[in-house]
């Protein structure tokens, strides 16, 4: 019969082995601790990611506006438009509040409209404002 000590030998040195609770316990404490700092991480980026799209669609809105306005004075007169309020647009799904705010410039002749868009909600900011020159007589 095998005594207790060449019982344990015989399990070790048939390459049985295992964590120790302490060890099992320290690597449940590291996952505890990076599991939450990691979702907190992947929300800013995701936060990130949609405000980047918002300010790319509002790009977008501007730039529409703004061929809107050279293709308003090419059809017309090439005369220097007001400021414009604005209106809402949808563009991909959602509705996009914009102002026009006209300058003349030092040059005669040209003008500067700066394009401001914001999502169509209370108290909204805009995420972008975009300055074009235009060629005009006043």
């Amino acid at each position: 019969m095998m005594s207790r000590s060449s019982v344990r030998h015989s399990q070790r040195r048939s390459g049985q082995r295992g964590f120790t609770l302490i060890e099992v316990m320290v690597a449940l404490a590291i996952v505890a601790i990076a599991l939450p700092a990691l979702s907190i991480s992947v929300q800013g980026q995701l936060q990130d990611t949609l405000h980047l799209e918002s300010k790319t669609y509002a790009t977008w809105v501007a730039s529409n506006i703004a061929e809107q306005m050279r293709y308003n004075m090419a059809k017309s007169s090439p005369e220097m438009p007001e400021d414009d309020s604005g209106d809402t647009v949808t563009l991909a799904g959602r509705e996009w509040r914009w102002h026009v705010d006209i300058e003349e410039t030092e040059r005669e002749g040209f003008f500067e409209a700066a394009i401001g868009v914001a999502l169509n909600e209370p108290d909204a900011n805009d995420l972008v404002t975009l300055r074009y020159y235009f060629n005009g007589a006043k």
